[in-house]
């Protein structure tokens, strides 16, 4: 830094003090390009940079300098701009020692003041660039490491990379990409089944930063994916229990809602019929009918448990009827049509066997 500020006490010149600038970036820290290397630890001490690391130390030498520079990104660059008043400025290509004023012939000179030779650096694209101030080439410092780190898998750094990197910059682009670090970190829970860890892990980040990208949706998922693996863990009233609770949550999607509900009252069903046959089955989906009004699924199983009720019943009765058991028969059906009165399976059995007492 004090180097850059006795830059500045030989000229007064913005043009020559920032080609100055870059020329000292090169010859005091700038050894070796390498791609990955984003850190100012990096490129001051080890001579390793990129783009956003010598667009960083270049901003630090320009500001030691008295220069106002600020930054400047593109779709996947970072350069820098200077500003040489009086509404003009130029471009610094900080990657490259003769970067200063990119698009321009450089003049190679002899001690003698003859020109050996010429440099040209072609300019950045226009096309995408947007300018960003000191902050925000700082932030990419952490995007860059971010990235890497989920490059090994490694989510949790990455998103602390970009917390950092949002409590630094503190724009919505900063918010933005905190988010999607939280996405793939939440993800990476999910995909490898740890249910509770990732719902656990989105809560806590939606308690500290509110709603980022599509977290609440993951949540949602994640509590519909572990209610699955619940509902068939556990005992069918407790699955019911699980199912309403998850009802009231508001999370359950319809489709999701009424095939697990399916599912829960098919094994109520089958637990009802083994103790009170299928009345006890049919009885038992009716209720469910009653409580969640309007479900396919529900409608379609009460169809099937009171036809297979019916179907027990006229068995019962054929039984007793083709034994010429009559009045048993009489009475077996009696009592079926005293559930349901209006079943014709009933009514035709009751008058089948009416006749043939009838015709006694």
């Amino acid at each position: 830094m004090q180097d850059a500020y006795l830059l500045s006490l030989a000229t007064s010149d913005p043009y020559a003090l920032g080609e100055a600038v870059l020329a000292l970036a090169h010859q005091a820290f700038f050894q070796r390009y390498v791609e990955e290397s984003s850190g100012l630890d990096s490129a001051i001490l080890d001579g390793e940079y990129n783009c956003v690391s010598s667009s960083a130390v270049y901003l630090l030498l320009a500001k030691a300098a008295g220069l106002n520079a600020s930054g400047v990104v593109t779709r996947d660059h970072s350069f820098v701009s200077l500003d040489l008043g009086a509404g003009a400025s130029v471009d610094v290509e900080t990657t490259n020692p003769h970067g200063f004023d990119p698009g321009s012939k450089k003049e190679f000179l002899d001690s003698f003041g003859r020109v050996t030779g010429y440099a040209y650096v072609p300019p950045s694209d226009t096309q995408s660039r947007r300018p960003v101030d000191a902050r925000h080439i700082v932030g990419l410092i952490a995007w860059n490491e971010a990235t890497l780190a989920e490059r090994e898998a490694d989510y949790l750094r990455a998103l602390s990379l970009a917390a950092d990197a949002y409590a630094w910059m503190g724009d919505d682009e900063a918010r933005r990409y905190l988010g999607e670090r939280a996405h793939n970190a939440a993800a990476f829970f999910l995909n490898s089944g740890r249910m509770d860890q990732g719902i656990q892990f989105i809560t806590r980040v939606m308690e500290r930063y509110g709603e980022l990208a599509d977290l609440l949706w993951l949540l949602d998922q994640a509590r519909v994916a572990r209610l699955a693996k619940l509902l068939a863990d556990l005992p069918p009233a407790d699955a019911l229990a699980e199912l309403e609770a998850a009802r009231d949550g508001g999370y359950l999607p319809p489709d999701d809602a009424d095939a697990m509900l399916g599912y829960v009252y098919g094994r109520l069903a089958e637990e009802a019929k083994r103790a009170e046959g299928w009345l006890g089955a049919w009885r038992t989906v009716e209720r469910g009918a009653l409580g969640w009004p309007g479900s396919p699924s529900l409608a379609s199983l009460l169809k099937t448990v009171k036809s297979n009720w019916v179907a027990e019943r006229h068995n019962a009765f054929a039984a007793l009827f083709n034994a010429r058991r009559y009045q048993e028969a009489l009475a077996a059906i009696t009592e079926a049509l005293a559930i349901l009165p209006d079943e014709r399976v009933f009514l035709n059995d009751q008058a089948t066997v009416q006749k043939v007492l009838g015709d006694h």
